[in-house]
C-alpha cells in the first residue's frame, strides 16, 4: 500500500536514513521503534509529505486518506471543540454544500432549466454527508470526547481554554473521527492518563485501517501492535509479532549478528596477516592483489551500539 524504496536523508551533515525500504501494507498494525534521535518522527512526516527526502522514493495510492498525530503540539484554531471536530471531519463543509444546494432547488420549478442537475447534486450532497455520518456525528464526537477524558460540557469549550496536552487530546479526537485509511500515531500515550490511554486502545482494537504508531510505551505496543518495525542504523528491520515477542527475537538477532561479526573480524585479520607477509613478494602479487580486493568489498557487520538501543517504559 505504501512503499518506501531506497530513501536517504540528512540531519543537518548526519545521515539519518540510508537507502531505507519499508513497505506498510493494507492492515499492519506496526510499532515503529527505534533509539532517540533514529529519525523515527522525521520518517512519518516523510510519510505525511511534510518532510522530503534527499533520494529515494514514497509511493501513495491516489486517494488513500492518511491521519496523523504528531507529538509537538500543533496550534487549534480559536472555536468551540465540537465545532472543530466538524470541521476537520468535513461535515461542516459537506451541511454548508448541501443546505446552498436545496436553497437554490427551492427556488426552481421542475421545468427549470438545472433543476434535474441541481437535483442529481443534492442526491450526491446528502450521500456525502451521511457517508461522514453527518446526522449521528455529534454524538459520536461525544463519545470519542469522553473516552478521551472530556466532561460533557467541554465540546461548547474554546479551544483555546485548554493547556497544551489537552489541546493533543482535541486533535487526537479529531483524527479518530475522520475515519482515516491509515493512522501514523507518534508518543500518542504521552498526554493520556491510564483510562483515557485503555479507551484508545479499545478503539484502535476495532479499528479497520492500517496503523504506525511511534511510543515508547510497552504495553500500549503490546496492545495494538502485530508487527514491529526497528529504525536503527538509518535501515528499517521488520519483526513479526508484538513488542514483547520483537524484544526476544532481537537479542536472538543481535547474538547472531556478534557471531557474525566475530567471524569476519577474525577473517579480516587472516587476510591482512596475509597481505602485510607478502606484500612485496613477487611470486605472491596476484594473491595480495586478490586478497586486498576482497577486503574493499566486504560489508562490515553493523550491530547499534548497546547505550544508543531504545529504551521503554514498563
Amino acid at each position: 500500500m505504501i512503499h518506501i524504496g531506497g530513501l536517504n536523508m540528512y540531519a543537518g551533515e548526519r545521515l539519518l536514513f540510508r537507502d531505507l525500504s519499508w513497505v506498510i501494507k493494507k492492515g499492519d498494525r506496526t510499532g515503529l521503534v527505534g533509539p532517540n534521535g533514529a529519525g523515527k518522527t522525521t520518517l512519518l512526516r516523510a510519510i505525511t509529505g511534510e518532510l522530503r527526502a534527499d533520494s529515494g522514493n514514497i509511493t501513495i495510492p491516489s486517494g488513500l486518506k492518511i491521519g496523523y498525530l504528531p507529538q509537538d503540539l500543533i496550534e487549534l484554531p480559536d472555536m468551540a471543540v465540537i465545532a472543530f471536530l466538524r470541521k476537520q471531519a468535513g461535515v461542516t463543509e459537506a451541511e454548508r454544500d448541501l443546505a446552498a444546494c436545496a436553497a437554490r432547488l427551492s427556488g426552481m420549478t421542475a421545468r427549470s432549466e438545472d433543476y434535474h442537475r441541481e437535483l442529481a447534486r443534492h442526491d450526491f450532497l446528502l450521500k456525502r454527508l451521511e457517508g461522514l455520518d453527518g446526522y449521528a456525528f455529534d454524538a459520536m464526537a461525544g463519545k470519542v470526547l469522553s473516552g478521551l477524558g472530556f466532561a460533557p460540557q467541554d465540546g461548547e469549550r474554546n479551544t483555546g481554554s485548554f493547556s497544551g496536552g489537552w489541546k493533543m487530546r482535541i486533535h487526537l479526537a479529531g483524527l479518530l473521527l475522520t475515519n482515516p485509511d491509515v493512522i501514523l500515531l507518534d508518543e500518542p500515550t504521552n498526554h493520556l492518563d491510564t483510562e483515557s490511554m485503555e479507551w484508545l486502545e479499545g478503539w484502535l482494537a476495532g479499528f479497520k485501517g492500517t496503523i504506525a504508531a511511534v511510543s515508547h510505551d510497552r504495553r500500549f505496543l503490546d496492545k495494538i501492535c502485530t508487527s514491529i518495525a526497528e529504525l536503527s542504523l538509518g535501515r528499517i528491520t521488520l519483526y513479526d509479532g508484538n513488542f514483547s515477542a520483537f524484544l526476544d527475537e532481537r537479542e536472538r538477532r543481535i547474538e547472531e549478528l556478534k557471531k557474525q561479526e566475530k567471524r569476519q573480524k577474525e577473517e579480516i585479520a587472516r587476510i591482512e596477516e596475509f597481505v602485510d607477509r607478502f606484500r612485496y613478494k613477487a611470486s605472491k602479487a596476484a594473491q595480495v592483489q586478490s586478497r586486498v580486493k576482497k577486503l574493499e568489498k566486504m560489508k562490515l557487520v553493523e550491530i547499534e551500539e548497546e547505550t544508543k538501543r531504545v529504551s521503554f517504559r514498563f
